[in-house]
């Protein structure tokens, strides 16, 4: 049993640093890029991301954290939403962890948006990319 767990975890060791590399290289060798959150006690459309010309915004991973019940919604542009509607507790909040997938995308040229459905304070970071 003993030569089986020093396997197991020689195994684990050797993989540890290609699993690694895998979470480094997001978005297929892309820069990542990083943008803080921080709303204040308002509702509706508040810009995260500007707009960048011919440009998606691919956003990668993001933490939100809200002081008032409230629903968050992804949007594009301020027009399209691109999630659903979040709806979180006081002082509720998600971590969607770094996908080089991304979580959700803005149509190209426009801004990522995140709606507040009732006035609260949303704190939180965005982990994104540019893509074409």
């Amino acid at each position: 049993m003993v030569d089986k767990m020093k396997k197991l975890i020689l195994t684990l060791f050797l993989l540890l640093p290609s699993l690694a590399v895998a979470q480094n290289d997001i978005a297929e060798g892309q820069q990542a890029l990083f943008a803080t959150i921080a709303i204040t006690a308002a509702s509706g459309d508040q810009t995260i991301l500007s707009a960048v010309s011919g440009k998606k915004i691919r956003v990668l991973g993001y933490a939100l954290v809200t002081d008032t019940a409230s629903a968050l919604t992804w949007e594009s542009g301020g027009s399209t939403a691109i999630s659903g509607a979040m709806t979180f507790a006081a002082n509720g909040g998600i971590s969607a962890v770094p996908s080089k997938w991304g979580w959700v995308e803005t149509l190209s040229g426009e801004s990522l948006v995140l709606n507040v459905g009732t006035a609260a304070t949303v704190g939180g970071h965005v982990t994104y990319v540019l893509v074409d």
